[in-house]
């Protein structure tokens, strides 16, 4: 059930959870747009729900004996797998993913994607700031060129006539 802003959250998790469940009180029937006095009936199918908390959902969805839940606990190379494939556009060696994995041996599939998420969120904030200094820098000498006691005064301390000037 995918997220979009807050409203929308609601309506497709609730329209989602609504067809899920349509077919589980209505078994013959696959598609909860059908009218359910038709005398047409369809084939049972199988559906495979992914994530990681299923507690947000419907409780009648997820009680015992209408789903079948099977836990996936990744072994130390499933997990050096799957973050090799989280860190192949980055460059990391198999070798360094090992050595990552081996240095949060407790740590989710789901924290080495943030910590990589993490690494580039630092990096765009470092770049931001760096542009951001470099704009201050560009305006105060800006600031500084064309200030009233820079060239806007130019031509009465030629003249002598700026104020404080000793003749």
């Amino acid at each position: 059930m995918r997220e979009y802003t807050r409203i929308q959250i609601e309506i497709e998790k609730d329209e989602g959870e609504a067809a899920v469940m349509e077919l589980c009180w209505r078994r013959t029937m696959a598609d909860p747009n059908d009218d359910f006095r038709s005398s047409s009936s369809r084939c049972r199918v199988l559906i495979i729900v992914t994530g990681n908390d299923f507690s947000t959902l419907y409780a009648p969805l997820i009680r015992d004996g209408r789903m079948e839940k099977l836990y996936w606990a990744p072994t130390r190379e499933d997990r050096i797998g799957v973050c090799i494939g989280i860190f192949k556009t980055d460059g990391l060696s198999p070798e360094g993913v090992t050595k990552l994995v081996d240095t949060f041996p407790g740590q989710s599939i789901d924290f080495f994607g943030a910590l990589r998420a993490r690494v580039y969120d630092d990096a765009v904030r470092e770049w931001i700031g760096e542009q951001d200094n470099v704009k201050r820098v560009q305006l105060a000498e800006t600031y500084l060129d064309s200030a009233a006691l820079g060239d806007a005064n130019r031509d009465s301390i030629a003249r002598g006539e700026f104020y404080g000037e000793l003749s």
